[in-house]
């Protein structure tokens, strides 16, 4: 076995020897010989830390500090919603939510203020979601100069710092790389409700070391008119670590109205650079 040659110090607190090094807490139980990996700034009974940096990205707007509100879903090894503690979540909403300079409007500011989010949680949470909504001075979304941002399914390793950061893409009027999903909805060539609908697009693929991976939780322009509805989503990134597109996935969900309760579509789509392709869907 490899020896760490690390500088530490220990301390004995109730049967507990607590070695403590430069970026962890590692816990040793004097009398089971257990030995528990605590993140730097966490607890033993939440030793696990996921943070990152959080910012815009490209653009005119490339590094600002912005107003942004972010939603963690946390999941156990049975894949199960937990808190932050590691107790079962029931209720509707995100596991924890942190908002990042509140007292700031879009876009942002070109000061370094806040950049970054984190909190420590239980070792049971084993899977990450994040998701993440530029918001205005009212606390309303606002897609206007920056898109939004996830990063989803992302494995949560137990006692060490987890590093998820999070880019905020500048809208391509902006000068920055993103792109739109428009098109046209129907059910049984008739238009629908706009109140009756709701429209997702979500990240292909799981997250990646550059953090700009494009989200968006609704349409931005939802119309009704003659025998069919027309939808827009704006600036979704297009493109991680260099790369000219991004894949998607848009959903359309109509409750209460198509033939359903509920029902979904769910579509694929390549977002490039400044297009807006066109993506439509009959219930």
């Amino acid at each position: 076995m490899k020896k760490l040659n690390i500088t530490k110090t220990k301390i004995l607190i109730t049967g507990t020897i607590f070695i403590f090094t430069a970026s962890l807490l590692v816990a040793v139980n004097n009398s089971t010989g257990k030995v528990t990996a605590i993140a730097s700034g966490c607890s033993s009974s939440r030793p696990t830390a996921i943070r990152g940096s959080i910012k815009a990205y490209g653009g005119d707007y490339n590094n600002w500090s912005t107003k942004a509100f972010i939603g963690i879903d946390l999941l156990n090894s049975n894949k199960k919603k937990v808190g932050p503690a590691g107790n079962r979540k029931t209720t509707s909403g995100y596991s924890h939510t942190i908002t990042v300079n509140p007292s700031l409007s879009q876009p942002g500011s070109a000061t370094v203020l806040d950049q970054t989010y984190g909190l420590c949680v239980s070792s049971k949470v084993k899977t990450a979601w994040i998701e993440v909504y530029p918001k205005d001075e009212n606390g309303a979304t606002n897609y206007t100069y920056l898109g939004g941002a996830a990063d989803h399914n992302r494995k949560v390793k137990a006692g060490v710092i987890n590093n998820f950061p999070m880019r905020l893409p500048t809208s391509f009027t902006y000068n920055g790389n993103t792109g739109d999903v428009n098109g046209y909805v129907r059910y049984k060539n008739k238009a629908i409700n706009p109140s009756n609908l709701k429209f997702r697009a979500f990240p292909y693929l799981a997250g990646s070391a550059c953090g700009v991976q494009g989200f968006s939780a609704s349409a931005s322009k939802l119309t009704s008119g003659g025998s069919k509805n027309y939808y827009k989503i704006i600036n979704l990134a297009a493109g991680q670590c260099g790369s000219a597109k991004q894949r998607y996935r848009i959903t359309a969900t109509c409750t209460n109205k198509c033939g359903a309760s509920k029902r979904t579509i769910l579509k694929y789509v390549y977002v490039a650079k400044g297009a807006r392709p066109r993506v439509d869907f009959k219930f």
